[in-house]
């Protein structure tokens, strides 16, 4: 098992952080906005609709990331 930044890394899970705020648009309507951020690499995406967010989980859980971890 790895390690990212002096914590022990579990084979075959990412960490992800996600920050939600709500935004007055066109007065007094409010909308929620979001980032979420892969903790290791740093990539991020901002969004207003979830299905962004749902999109950049699988994006980056499917490029390799998402394998099932050995035997063990």
């Amino acid at each position: 098992m790895g390690t990212v930044a002096g914590r022990k890394r579990h084979e075959g899970t990412e960490l992800f952080t996600v920050r939600l705020w709500r935004e007055a648009v066109n007065g007094d309507r409010q909308e929620t906005r979001g980032e979420v951020r892969h903790v290791v690499s740093g990539e991020a995406r901002y969004f207003r609709d979830f299905s962004v967010l749902e999109e950049f989980l699988r994006s980056m859980l499917s490029d390799g990331r998402d394998k099932p971890p050995g035997p063990g």
